[in-house]
């Protein structure tokens, strides 16, 4: 894997520096251990679905791979459980490796999560659906639809987000000139 052009950055999330590391490209293989989902989904106008649970912050709608499931099929999942959309075509992106300190996740409920891949797919909504509870949690998730340059605004991700919603954006232009 070609690492000369890589973006990194720590942030702080619930009280631990994490590394995240972005690694454009769709071959997947190169992504493993990947363990969680997520997509950088877009409307017919353009705009990107975030959304969070009351209290939380906002953030891409996806979630992690349960057995027997492929990617794709853990993102459209996803995408219905926390976000009530279906999507159509899913192009990955990419890999972003997560690094804890010292190479272990200290959250004892994520055993197995140490130094991870949090997949990133392209998508666009095929259907926005009525809200319904999120499994999960048993609440409504709020849904939003913000305009492209407002993004990492809203979820706050630095430039590795930014690396990330860049290519997506660069790939809904492309293919809707």
């Amino acid at each position: 894997m070609n690492t000369s052009n890589l973006i990194s950055n720590t942030l702080e999330f619930e009280g631990t520096k994490i590394k995240f590391t972005w690694y454009p490209g769709d071959d997947i293989s190169k992504y493993e251990p990947f363990t969680q989902i997520y997509g950088v989904v877009f409307d017919q106008n353009g705009n990107m679905l975030i959304q969070r649970r009351e209290g939380c912050d906002w953030c891409l709608a996806g979630g992690t791979v349960e057995s027997g499931e492929t990617a794709e099929e853990t993102l459209r999942r996803e995408l219905i459980e926390e976000a009530d959309v279906t999507v159509k075509n899913p192009i990955l992106l990419g890999g972003q490796r997560v690094q804890f300190p010292g190479g272990h996740n200290p959250n004892p409920s994520k055993r197995g999560d140490d130094d991870f891949y949090q997949l990133r797919y392209y998508c666009e909504v095929d259907e926005v659906l009525p809200q319904t509870p999120d499994p999960d949690h048993d609440v409504i998730n709020e849904r939003l639809f913000v305009p492209q340059t407002e993004i990492n605004k809203y979820l706050g991700w630095g430039i590795t987000g930014q690396a990330i919603f860049d290519q997506a954006i660069a790939l809904f232009h492309h293919l809707h000139p």
